[in-house]
């Protein structure tokens, strides 16, 4: 097969905005962009935000989508690069066009790597196959870049052990492993190859497992998952992955008979030389009567603690607004997977999320969560859904060791237009603690967090990109 990769330097839009809450224009002039920023990334049609991390210059590089640049409309990769101000320095798409054999491919960003001692990035994606409009097939794709977004190596496409194309497999998460000097990677999602010897056996119900790879520095497989790893009787899903001395812990969601298939966090612990399973444990809310979803986490080297991000997909009675559905959710569990706790909730329906005049916390989805330094907590990116789902906005939560809501937060912030009507969809990415390094130590002090996005400004979604204090507002004090 002929292919022909599209390599585009992008014109990008950097625009400031008025936003739902806490912004005006004149708070964040230029000369006040190293406290606060608020820029747009992107052209003509759509774009999305995934992925967001800072860079040893300090600057940023944000991980997306875009259809802006194939002649099909299909989407490609969309990979950014700032200044620490949140000026584009360069931008580059990744993609495959159709083939002679009328086989069109959509490519989306996933999660993104910076290489040890900046050789590079590595950047992860779900690649679709399409035919006549149709989706045949996903499977996960992988670049290597150089510092300039130039392809060092790939793109591979992943294959798990099964043969046929019509098996999907789709990437949620990667990490970089570095054993005496060597290169792996360790990566999760979930595949349509499910595997009819794992516990509870074979059903009708059962669409998806967790999946979970060891890859070499080429990108090769050294394994895949094993039968107990691979997920129960029902839709299966791997959402964080992190690297541990002896293993690496898998974080997702999963659904057994014995529960009504009802949705529940899922961790396991796989061992590094050969996928095994070291450990797994499901993980629910104590009234058993809801659903969860996410299982997005965060790893304390530290304190040998996993914190585990969720949010409630359905309430008692299995009504989609009974109970605490809409409701974020945090479990701090040890290397052990024993928790710390139970989960605690964070919603209107707990009565937690204050209500801002008009506008409240009605249905919360979960994005990311990224650890503090200093033991200060941890930050957290979530998707609020009001008005019947006519519009969304992007909202931060920070908590404490404890668990507690910090003072002025949630920060919400939604695309308004000049008359300050909402009725846009926005959706969250990534969000990471914006730091500086203090002079003559080795330490960090916590200056604020940035969090990427996709906006809906009206005429089209663009890539977002926002910085605020550690306040979580704009003002310069």
């Amino acid at each position: 097969m002929n292919r022909l990769f599209k390599y585009s330097t992008v014109l990008l839009l950097a625009i400031v905005s008025i936003f739902q809450v806490g912004c005006e224009k004149s708070d964040i002039s230029p000369a006040k962009q190293d406290v606060a920023f608020v820029k747009y990334y992107g052209h003509v049609a759509n774009q999305e935000a995934s992925d967001v991390q800072r860079t040893t210059d300090g600057g940023y590089i944000m991980l997306g989508t875009t259809n802006s640049y194939d002649q099909d409309g299909e989407r490609d990769i969309f990979l950014i690069k700032t200044d620490s101000l949140g000026n584009e320095e360069w931008s580059r798409t990744f993609g495959e066009r159709t083939t002679t054999t009328g086989i069109s491919f959509d490519e989306t960003g996933a999660k993104l790597i910076i290489l040890p001692g900046d050789a590079g990035y590595v950047i992860s994606g779900n690649k679709r196959y399409k035919q006549n409009g149709n989706t045949i097939a996903t499977k996960i794709v992988l670049y290597q870049l150089d510092l300039v977004g130039a392809i060092v190596a790939g793109p591979v496409t992943l294959r798990t052990d099964c043969i046929s194309l019509n098996c999907t497999d789709e990437i949620s998460d990667i990490k970089i492993d570095t054993i005496g000097g060597t290169v792996t990677y360790a990566l999760t999602g979930y595949t349509t190859n499910v595997f009819p010897g794992k516990p509870g056996g074979p059903f009708a119900t059962d669409g998806t497992d967790i999946l979970a790879m060891r890859l070499d520095e080429n990108f090769n497989s050294l394994w895949q998952a094993g039968v107990l790893a691979y997920g129960f009787a029902g839709n299966d899903y791997g959402t964080s992955l992190h690297v541990v001395s002896d293993g690496y812990i898998v974080v997702g969601t999963d659904q057994q008979i014995k529960n009504g298939l009802k949705d529940q966090i899922r961790i396991v612990k796989y061992r590094k030389t050969s996928g095994a399973t070291i450990l797994t444990r499901e993980l629910t809310d104590a009234t058993a009567e809801e659903r969860l979803g996410g299982g997005h986490s965060v790893l304390d080297e530290i304190n040998q603690e996993i914190v585990i991000l969720a949010h409630v997909t359905e309430g008692v009675n299995n009504s989609p607004n009974g109970g605490n559905a809409g409701n974020l959710l945090v479990l701090k569990v040890g290397y052990d997977f024993i928790p710390k706790g139970g989960f605690t909730q964070y919603g209107s329906k707990r009565g937690n999320m204050p209500s801002l005049g008009t506008y409240s916390y009605t249905n919360l989805t979960s994005a990311s969560i990224s650890l503090l330094p200093d033991d200060k907590g941890y930050i957290c990116s979530f998707t609020n859904t009001i008005i019947d789902g006519q519009d969304s906005d992007i909202g931060i939560l920070r908590i404490d060791n404890d668990l507690n809501v910090m003072e002025g937060f949630p920060y919400t912030f939604g695309y308004q237009n000049k008359i300050r009507l909402d009725g846009t969809l926005e959706q969250a990415g990534s969000v990471i603690p914006a730091l500086t390094a203090i002079e003559g130590t080795a330490q960090v002090r916590l200056e604020g967090y940035v969090f990427t996005g996709t906006f809906g400004l009206g005429t089209n979604r663009m890539v977002g990109m926002i910085k605020v204090n550690e306040k979580g507002n704009f003002s310069p004090d």
